[in-house]
């Protein structure tokens, strides 16, 4: 859900695609900016890539949001089926205040850093003096960080979680999940091949 807020914040700041640096970077402020709060908001772990702050975890949930057709694979733009996912999760964050703090956390980063795009917020993190989990917490400008070392490491930092979603609520978003994204889209060249078929088959005496 943090991904799907993050996304969504970057796009109503600017509706240009939103790239794989922008979204690396926008992720690892909304982490910064949780802890600010205590908070461990996106949950991703990032560690000092060629270029700054990278999480694989993150880029392969990117993929699997685009797989699952939660996001545009093109734009990253939130579809329809993301906004329902939003929009059914809302009730119970807005009944946690850890939730409500971490998408605050969110916000303030997609409206802060979202405009940038490509190597202008790559060049804006790297100017960031940020604490260093692999180093004890150390304070580092995030530009003279060693290669491939741990900055973020969620499960390091003694913070809160954001939320925990009820068994419930769990659940419903699981069977939601369990139909494919080709099946919900009414122009798929799958999901016509089925009706076809099916129609066929009703057809036959």
């Amino acid at each position: 859900m943090a991904l799907l807020n993050i996304l969504d914040g970057a796009h109503a700041e600017n509706p240009e695609t939103a790239d794989n640096f922008s979204i690396q970077k926008l992720s690892f402020i909304s982490e910064l900016n949780g802890r600010l709060e205590n908070l461990r908001s996106a949950y991703y772990k990032f560690f000092r890539y060629k270029n700054g702050p990278y999480s694989s975890g993150l880029a392969n949930d990117v993929r699997q949001l685009e797989s699952l057709g939660l996001i545009d694979p093109e734009s990253r733009v939130v579809t329809d089926r993301g906004r329902f996912f939003l929009d059914y999760a809302q009730p119970e964050v807005e009944e946690s205040d850890t939730a409500k703090a971490s998408l605050q956390a969110i916000n303030n980063a997609t409206k802060k850093w979202g405009k940038l795009r490509g190597w202008q917020i790559v060049d804006a993190v790297y100017a960031l003096s940020v604490p260093v989990d692999d180093l004890n917490g150390t304070k580092m400008k995030v530009s003279d960080i060693p290669l491939h070392t741990d900055i973020l490491v969620p499960w390091k930092f003694s913070g809160r979680d954001a939320i925990s979603f009820s068994e419930d609520m769990v659940s419903d978003l699981e069977a939601e999940l369990s139909i494919p994204a080709a099946h919900l889209d009414p122009d798929s060249p799958e999901l016509l091949a089925r009706v076809s078929d099916a129609l066929e088959a009703a057809l036959t005496f």
